[in-house]
């Protein structure tokens, strides 16, 4: 399972300065936090809102890392692993590349 995200590049058009990794709250989305870089003000920093990767059973359009209602909290395992090998990832690419 590939986690998806969004992502917004400086705003100054150059190579970025740093880069800033965002996750959304339990029936959010990444598209929740893309007012988010505006409102930093951070024209050369690249943001990166990732998704989680399983729906919300309750909300249209949410998403939730892992299912806060049973005690196993089904899906956690499999959202953090996910995490790690994107923020893994990420660490290896150069300069964190303007992807879409």
């Amino acid at each position: 399972m590939q986690l998806n995200y969004i992502n917004i590049p400086p705003t100054n058009n150059q190579p970025p300065a740093g880069l800033i990794v965002c996750l959304h709250g339990f029936g959010a989305n990444s598209q929740d936090l893309v007012s988010l870089a505006k409102a930093l003000n951070l024209p050369d920093y690249q943001f990166l809102f990732a998704e989680a990767p399983f729906d919300h059973p309750a909300v249209p359009e949410g998403k939730m890392w892992y299912d806060l209602n049973g005690p196993e909290y089904q899906g956690l395992t499999e959202s953090r692993q996910q995490l790690i090998d994107w923020l893994k990832s990420l660490a290896k690419r150069p300069r964190y590349a303007n992807e879409v």
